[in-house]
């Protein structure tokens, strides 16, 4: 069915023309303040729509690539990538959808199931972000949004279909995806159906990656309150299938150890959330309520057994904005969140991952105030109370932790900022941190069994982040017609307590312990410079670590790297082009020599049509080819190379 509707789709194309926002005036709202990004005293990383629609991304490394400081790691398997931001893992990193809490955290898999074809935005915040979203919140936050029926109607249209195909030569990939939306009274509604299938992945050596084909199924549904309404209501629902074989840890082939499976994957999530938009000031409140399931099969065949992991999540986030003045605004709340865990091998229990609840509740408040008119101070408290408990050893761990944060920005000219930020993060130990227990690997060779051993003793990783920067945007900057924004920033990061996995071979024994203590240091640049129909930035981000024991640097911190993008609408052709450069130095900062990597660069160009024509202004056509030099390459971290040369065709029709 999938082959047939993408032949029936390559016949249409289309690309709507949208003017671009200055970068300097687009809202950052994961702050739950609603400043502008040159006005936010903290490095927040934002992919728009139009970003979204230049580069069209087909992976989650795709996507993140161009934001200084972001890394997608451990290969080019969409079922083992996970984000990495300022050298801190994924682990210790908070995501959201559509403000939905994204919980799960499985042994070697990716930490989300998203469809990449509905975002709208993204944002990141770099550095410890814990006074607002708690636990978890160590490294970062991603928050992802996704589209609105708005996002697809033009001006007067109050009903619309869209159809999509996309092809990708490099894996085979096909995806075709069918959305209508519309207006019908005060609501506006969407719903989405994707289809997609990938082959074996080539890779730049031109050999292909074994174990590589996948398919997928999402279903997708929001329904919200036009913007003109009092009460704004927001109803997401999603059902995202993944199926695919591949080895049990998919950041690297198949061996005795590390066996073939079959993985099927499926998220159910149902979303609400609520603002009242009033007349008064001083009530603004918001309200999320989440239902989201996750569940990761495996089938080995090396014992014949299906192992299953399951992570429910259930959440509450109340809170409201008071604004006082235009000089004073305040975000105070309240949340609970809970997780359900359950793991399976076969009839018996999983051992890597065991059956528990962990509960958390927490209150927040976060105070934004001008001062003297050019001087703007952010404060924020939050006080967290967790609960973690196993369903078959009888074990609880309870705990609580207070974070701060603080922050002053001042404006220096109209255009020109610089900001000071201090913030702290935590995370509670994971129920499979603390409750893991049972068979890890079966001995050989004189080596013994070697069984899980849990440790109820362990306590949340923590972080303290001191950060400094400039942003610089201005309109008119050099021409009548043209913008420019700029940021640097500097950051230093002290992490105790990491929680590492501890494996004694000879023992038998393998427990999570609180062992590193890391310092991260690190140097962060974008500019953007939009002139006439062209557009063109540079990134660069600079990771250092230490561990404070060893004196050595850790293996998972990022290269050094530089990313370059420059755009041109033709006008008289109807044409936009797209270019981008990423060098990525050479990683020889490791604690272990086997763990370096060597520099690389790699070129991708894309072309879109934009038909101004009235008979064609309904179609889109984009060709892209990434890696179009075809880089043999292996980026750091990844145990595997990543894709050669892939040709990527993007056609829709919307009426």
């Amino acid at each position: 069915m999938l082959k047939s509707l993408t032949l029936f789709m390559l016949f249409s194309v289309s690309v709507s023309v949208v003017a671009k926002e200055s970068i300097g005036t687009i809202y950052v709202h994961s702050t739950k303040s609603n400043n502008s990004l040159q006005n936010t005293p903290a490095a927040v990383g934002v992919i728009t729509s139009d970003e979204l629609e230049e580069q069209r991304p087909n992976s989650v490394e795709e996507l993140v690539q161009t934001l200084p400081g972001v890394h997608a790691s451990f290969g080019p398997r969409e079922g083992a990538q996970q984000i990495n931001i300022r050298g801190i893992d994924s682990t210790k990193i908070f995501f959201t959808i559509d403000g939905a809490r994204q919980n799960f955290r499985g042994s070697h898999d990716a930490d989300f199931l998203l469809n990449l074809s509905l975002l709208k935005s993204v944002e990141v915040i770099k550095g410890p972000a814990s006074t607002l979203y708690g636990s978890g919140a160590v490294g970062g936050v991603v928050s992802f949004e996704t589209k609105k029926a708005r996002d697809f109607l033009a001006k007067d249209q109050t009903f619309g279909m869209s159809f999509e195909t996309i092809y990708g030569s490099a894996n085979n990939f096909q995806k075709a995806i069918v959305t209508t939306y519309g207006l019908f009274g005060n609501w506006e509604g969407l719903l989405s159906l994707s289809v997609d299938e990938k082959n074996s992945l080539r890779l730049g050596d031109d050999t292909k990656l074994a174990y590589s084909e996948s398919e997928g199924r999402d279903f997708f549904i929001k329904l919200n309150s036009n913007k003109e309404q009092k009460h704004q209501v927001e109803v997401i629902a999603q059902k995202m299938i993944t199926k695919a074989q591949e080895p049990q840890n998919g950041r690297t082939s198949v061996s005795s150890r590390n066996p073939l499976t079959d993985r099927d994957s499926q998220k159910d999530a149902l979303t609400l959330r609520y603002n009242l938009k009033s007349d008064n000031g001083l009530i603004d409140p918001y309200a999320n309520l989440q239902y989201t399931k996750t569940n990761i099969e495996k089938y080995d065949y090396s014992v014949k057994k299906l192992a299953r992991t399951t992570v429910e999540t259930k959440g509450l986030d109340l809170y409201n904005i008071s604004t006082f003045s235009k000089e004073l605004n305040v975000t105070y709340g309240l949340e609970y969140i809970r997780d359900d865990n359950e793991g399976r091998n076969g009839s018996d229990k999983y051992a890597p991952f065991p059956d528990g609840k962990s509960e958390f509740y927490g209150t927040y408040l976060q105070a934004s105030w001008h001062a003297f008119s050019k001087l703007q101070i952010v404060s924020g408290l939050r006080f967290d109370k967790f609960e973690l408990s196993s369903k078959d050893q009888n074990l609880k761990k309870e705990g609580d932790k207070l974070t701060k944060k603080f922050a002053i920005n001042s404006e220096l000219t109209s255009n020109l900022s610089a900001y000071a930020n201090y913030g702290e993060g935590y995370n509670a130990p994971r129920l499979q941190d603390l409750f893991v227990n049972g068979l890890h690997f079966p001995g050989s060779g004189g080596i013994p069994n070697n069984y899980f051993v849990a440790n109820s003793n362990l306590v949340p990783e923590q972080t303290k982040s001191y950060e400094v920067g400039f942003k610089l945007a201005k309109d008119e900057f050099a021409l009548s017609e043209d913008s420019a924004f700029m940021e640097v920033t500097y950051f230093q990061t002290e992490a105790k307590n990491f929680i590492e996995q501890v494996v004694n071979i000879s023992g038998g024994t393998t427990t999570f312990e609180n062992r590193a203590n890391v310092d991260f240091e690190g140097i962060e640049l974008k500019a953007q410079y939009d002139f006439f129909t062209s557009s063109m930035s540079l990134t660069y981000a600079q990771t250092r670590s230490k561990n404070k024991s060893t004196k050595a640097p850790l293996d998972t911190t990022a290269a050094d790297e530089w990313n370059f993008v420059f755009s041109h609408l033709f006008e008289g052709l109807d044409l936009k082009l797209r270019y981008h450069a990423l060098l990525a130095e050479k990683q020889k900062r490791v604690a272990t020599a086997s763990k370096a990597s060597d520099g690389y660069n790699v070129h991708n160009l894309g072309v879109s049509w934009l038909p101004s024509q009235a008979m064609l202004k309904n179609f889109e056509a984009s060709f892209t080819a990434n890696n179009i030099f075809d880089r043999d390459y292996r980026p750091h971290t990844a145990l595997l190379k990543s894709s050669g040369r892939d040709f990527i065709l993007d056609l829709s029709y919307r009426f």
